[in-house]
């Protein structure tokens, strides 16, 4: 147990200090860690920073709900965790999220993993609300499933990630020029840092779960009636949830959002949700697709930014 002058201390190192002790000395990974690509589905809908109290709370898809212990604690992580250094040319990637893209935030590459990848918030993202909505994510995940009968596909959401795009996400959410926009020089705004102001005090944690749910609440229905369209069995899952000031183990500082390296359970605990399915597809490998397209590393990095991403 620390004791009285070690709390102090561990205070005094500071927020970015601490995050840097735990990933260098506390970073570990659950033994019964899930990797997902060696479990039993054909179509695997992710619902990012989708935490396994939120969604239980939330779903209203028929199924049986279990949950997994998640390798990352962000989506980089999680793709590194997963997919590092594999092979899955028997699986299709369709994502709304630029994370995977992005070297600073992910090592893997999506092309080498996965025999396509289809990334939607190329042509997609809105600007309005700085985000990827549901509506054409499940779109690309059922022409996905159409052009490639034969392989498995792995959907993508952002919600319920921030910002949050509901009623009460809209009005708590600040779509002005932040800091570091300013620096760069960027004339595009990003997401305001949620998480950041809910720490400081400025927002309520009712308000704030309110508008994560939300978030949950928007994509729920584009899910549902994708898993309507799609054969195979299917599984909703999430790569890694968020922190609402629980503690950072093993020191007493309260945490949101999520921090890169922490792998508290509240943190990696996500929902596991397998819905009825009459038969399997048959799945077969081929070598990947070329790449015809790629978006500018500015632009992954301005919807980085708007994600909560520095």
């Amino acid at each position: 147990m620390l004791s009285r002058e070690k709390v102090f201390r561990w205070r005094d190192v500071g927020d970015s200090g601490i995050d840097a002790l735990m990933h260098k000395y506390f970073s570990y990974f659950p033994r019964n860690r899930t990797d997902v690509h060696q479990e039993e589905w054909d179509t695997l809908l992710i619902l990012d920073a989708c935490r396994f109290d939120l969604f239980e709370e939330v779903n209203v898809l028929a199924g049986n709900l279990d949950y997994r212990l998640s390798g990352g604690s962000y989506t980089g992580e999680f793709f590194e965790e997963n997919f590092g250094g594999s092979r899955c040319h028997d699986t299709v990637y369709v994502t709304g999220n630029p994370v995977p893209r992005v070297e600073k935030w992910c090592s893997v590459d999506l092309d080498a993993v996965f025999h396509a990848v289809v990334d939607v918030w190329e042509d997609h993202w809105d600007e309005g609300v700085n985000t990827v909505r549901p509506g054409p994510v499940a779109e690309a995940i059922e022409e996905a499933h159409a052009r490639y009968p034969n392989k498995r596909i792995i959907g993508h959401f952002i919600q319920p990630h921030q910002p949050f795009i509901g009623e009460t996400g809209l009005e708590i959410e600040e779509y002005g020029m932040t800091a570091f926009d300013e620096l760069a020089g960027n004339e595009s705004p990003a997401g305001s840092q949620v998480w950041e102001r809910l720490e400081r005090g400025e927002l309520s944690p009712d308000r704030v779960w309110t508008a994560y749910a939300e978030n949950l609440e928007l994509a729920l229905p584009y899910v549902h009636d994708l898993c309507s369209e799609v054969t195979g069995k299917t599984v909703v899952t999430s790569d890694h949830g968020n922190l609402f000031g629980e503690f950072a183990w093993p020191f007493p500082v309260r945490k949101y959002g999520h921090p890169p390296g922490i792998h508290t359970k509240k943190l990696i605990k996500v929902p596991w949700l397998e819905l009825d399915f009459e038969r399997r597809r048959e799945v077969t490998s081929d070598p990947p697709e070329t790449r015809t397209t790629a978006a500018t590393a500015d632009n992954r990095l301005e919807r980085l930014q708007s994600l909560g991403y520095r």
